[in-house]
């Protein structure tokens, strides 16, 4: 590392050099410096002590090196440091002893690394932290004692990862927690309970997973959700309270799946206020449902997507999909009505609003019997 550095010095910027280590002791006497920028050098390892002594820092970033390892004690007693950043090294293991001097920490950057493992404790001391990133890594499960210091957390990602498990108190003690996202992993099965302590909790990111049930109270603990994107999954059942618990969600993503059916009662329930199967639409609330490219069975428990779309909570435009009755029907526009394309391509369906939705021949009075037909 470079030597001579004035004691005044506030700031050090230190890019593009062949250093592969930051040794114990290399800023001791930089008691001035309150922001450190060292990145593209060929750093492999950094030391325990290595940004011992000070005593003035805000800020070091470290990015884009070749970082395998830091040492437990690497940052010690670093009373005044709010923003670390780690990003786009090769860290492979989160372990205690490394972060856990960092009281005042507000923002930890260890996303695009390489870790696949995280050891309980590794967090321990951060209470402040705010924002913690750890997406774009190799992680393949969470579980418990990874995050529960972290009661000022309001921002976790952790998306495009290779999670398939998420134990059961994985979350716990996250009662900050605003926005949770874990799109773009390998999970296929989502354990009742599991956001139970996540009560602040208004964006969560399930998308571009593997899951195929939503079981009943799921998402229990979530009162103040507003968006939930479930969209890009395999899910072909959503069971009744599968939505329990979420009185204030505004947006459910569920397209791209391969849902035949859904019944109106799911959004229908005590903690989810409804008429006809359809949200509260107060001034204060508003409601969104996606649903398009699933494989729909397309018969009567349908009908009330028309009165959705008609009333503006299913997402007008969207493209849906017959894949029954008539295998590889689709439903196209054309002069005003929709048409079957496929086996049955003599029935169309009546096109309403402009929009690409099949007619039901019912009143909204018989949404509650079984009865309600298509009109085919």
């Amino acid at each position: 590392m470079p030597q001579g550095v004035p004691v005044a010095a506030t700031s050090y910027y230190l890019y593009g050099n062949p250093i592969r280590t930051i040794p114990k002791n290399t800023f001791v006497n930089q008691v001035s410096l309150t922001y450190i920028l060292i990145r593209f050098n060929e750093i492999e390892r950094i030391e325990s002590g290595a940004f011992a002594g000070l005593s003035s820092i805000s800020t070091i970033n470290v990015r884009f090196n070749e970082i395998e390892v830091i040492e437990p004690g690497a940052f010690p007693s670093l009373t005044t440091l709010t923003s670390l950043t780690i990003q786009g090294n090769k860290l492979t293991l989160v372990e205690p002893g490394v972060y856990n001097e960092l009281p005042n920490l507000s923002y930890l950057y260890l996303h695009s690394n390489e870790i696949d493992k995280m050891t309980p404790g590794a967090f321990s001391g951060l209470g402040k932290l705010t924002t913690l990133h750890l997406n774009t890594n190799k992680l393949t499960s969470l579980g418990p004692g990874l995050f529960e210091d972290l009661t000022s957390l309001t921002n976790l990602q952790i998306f495009s990862n290779k999670i398939q498990t998420i134990l059961p108190g994985t979350f716990t003690n996250l009662t900050s927690l605003q926005t949770l996202q874990l799109y773009d992993n390998e999970i296929s099965f989502l354990e009742q309970g599991l956001f139970i302590d996540l009560g602040e909790l208004t964006e969560l990111r399930l998308d571009n997973n593997l899951l195929t049930v939503i079981k009943a109270n799921t998402f229990l603990g979530l009162s103040k959700l507003r968006t939930l994107r479930l969209n890009y999954n395999k899910l072909y059942l959503i069971e009744t309270l599968g939505f329990s618990g979420m009185a204030k969600l505004h947006y459910i993503y569920l397209d791209d799946n391969e849902l035949p059916t859904l019944h109106y009662s799911i959004f229908n329930q005590q903690d989810f206020p409804s008429t006809y199967g359809r949200p509260s639409t107060s001034d204060s609330y508003d409601f969104l449902l996606y649903l398009s490219d699933n494989v729909w069975n397309c018969n009567r428990t349908l009908c009330w997507i028309k009165h959705g779309i008609s009333d503006g909570y299913v997402q007008k435009g969207e493209t849906f999909y017959c894949a029954k009755p008539s295998i590889g029907q689709t439903w196209n526009s054309r002069d005003g009505s929709i048409y079957c394309n496929g086996a049955n391509s003599g029935m169309y369906f009546s096109f309403l609003n402009e929009l690409p939705i099949f007619s039901c021949s019912f009143h909204l009075s018989m949404l509650t019997s079984p009865e309600y037909l298509i009109s085919m």
